[in-house]
Order: C-alpha cells, then structure tokens, then sequence
C-alpha cells in the first residue's frame, strides 16, 4: 500500500465514521464495539481509496491528454 492511499484511506475512514456518527444514533456498551467500528470504517476507507486509486491510473492520462489538446486550441484560436 502506497503512501497516498494510507493517506485516503484514513480520510475515508474519518469520513464514514463522521456520516455513521450523524446518520445513526450509537451508544457503546464495550471497548470491542468502539475497536470493531474502527476497524470497519478502516476497511471500509481502503476500499474506497483503492478503487479511487485504480480510477485515477485510468482517467488520469485521459485528463492530461485532454488539458494539452485544449492548450493547444485555445493557442490556435488565440494565434488564428
């Protein structure tokens, strides 16, 4: 695991466990609910962060190719 999607994956995890907090109503009768639910929204947050990751080594030469072809013609349209 990259240090980027260590980095995702914590913001994702902070994140779900935010929204869990304001959808829900929790109560804790343990220390094995608190660590279960941590540990959940960890999972929870890699997941995210690797399919986010994964998404972006596609779109991400498709965004840059796109970015230099509109360069490109507003250089044109600016010149012409």
């Amino acid at each position: 695991m990259g240090f980027i999607q260590l980095i995702l994956m914590i913001i994702f995890a902070v994140l779900i466990g935010i929204a869990y907090h304001k959808i829900f109503d929790v109560t804790y009768f343990s220390g094995k609910a608190i660590f279960s639910e941590i540990i959940v929204c960890l999972m929870l947050g890699g997941l995210i962060a690797s399919k986010l990751i994964g998404i972006m080594k596609v779109l991400l030469p498709i965004a840059i190719v796109a970015v230099v072809i509109l360069v490109i013609v507003s250089k044109v349209k600016k010149n012409g």
